[in-house]
């Protein structure tokens, strides 16, 4: 057996580099990303070496179970030790990398929605004044109708009759504009931008949210808690400090939901 634990010591010495990898790695770019992801397939197959090598060990010799448990854990070890430091390393890059996505999704998406809000307020600016110039062209067509109606000049009711006929051109032309530019405001599109994540798609590896509670407010959390028909499966009672609290007060003090009672115990000696 010692003969296989000196070549379990050569084992642990070949791999050092590889655990001594993850240790050095930074990640700052997408091609250091892969690396560090190219390194925990190397620390899986690094574990898997070691498994195969110490495995058939244990079953061979039962006797020496202990030793040669204790020599894989000490060249087992570093090794998941380390593919934890890659995973970690690369959930906060990508983390980080999201972040950036995030924020210039929301600088990009806020450019797109001023462009359409200017878009949506120029059209309807232009609708604004196409109103105006019917509204004045009607007024003016309606005026030219009534002095013509009050006029008994044949030749000036005529022609107020033309300037009439003009001006109501004009308005039903204004106006047709201006539902078009209406129509124009009402159809402004604000698009979404989407920016595509520089983090490199790596097979065999994925990331999986999950949600998960953090106490910030101790005393709000135990109150809202209390709230439910299960709180005891969330708010354990310490009745330690409660008997101590009991002891150090005497029972004087008095506590909702607590009997504060005396405990008789019985001391006797050899004597």
């Amino acid at each position: 057996m010692s003969s296989e634990l000196v070549k379990a010591d050569e084992l642990k010495a070949e791999l050092v580099p590889v655990v001594q990898r993850a240790t050095d790695m930074v990640i700052v770019t997408p091609a250091d990303y892969a690396m560090a992801a190219q390194g925990t397939k190397d620390i899986k197959a690094a574990i898997k070496k070691v498994d195969a090598f110490f495995d058939p060990m244990v079953r061979a010799n039962l006797a020496a179970t202990r030793a040669t448990n204790g020599k894989k854990a000490e060249v087992r070890v570093p090794l998941v030790q380390a593919e934890e430091i890659y995973k970690e390393k690369q959930k906060t890059w990508t983390q980080e990398q999201e972040r950036v996505r995030l924020a210039e999704e929301a600088r990009l998406n806020a450019i797109e929605a001023e462009r359409a809000r200017k878009e949506r307020e120029k059209a309807e600016a232009a609708a604004r004044l196409q109103n105006e110039k019917r509204e004045q062209a009607q007024r003016e067509a309606d005026e030219a109708r009534r002095k013509a109606a009050a006029t008994k000049n044949a030749a000036d009711r005529e022609r107020l009759q033309r300037e009439a006929a003009a001006q109501q051109k004009v308005a039903t032309a204004a106006a047709a504009k201006a539902e078009a530019k209406e129509e124009a405001a009402a159809n402004v599109q604000t698009n979404t931008v989407t920016v595509a994540s520089v983090a490199p798609k790596i097979k065999g590896q994925s990331f999986r949210e999950t949600w998960k509670a953090r106490i910030v407010d101790p005393k709000a959390a135990a109150t809202a808690l209390m709230q439910f028909p299960d709180w005891a499966a969330y708010i354990e009672i310490n009745q330690g400090q409660l008997d101590k609290f009991a002891a150090r007060t005497s029972g004087a003090v008095k506590m909702a939901g607590v009997e504060m009672y005396k405990d008789t115990v019985m001391a006797s000696t050899s004597r």
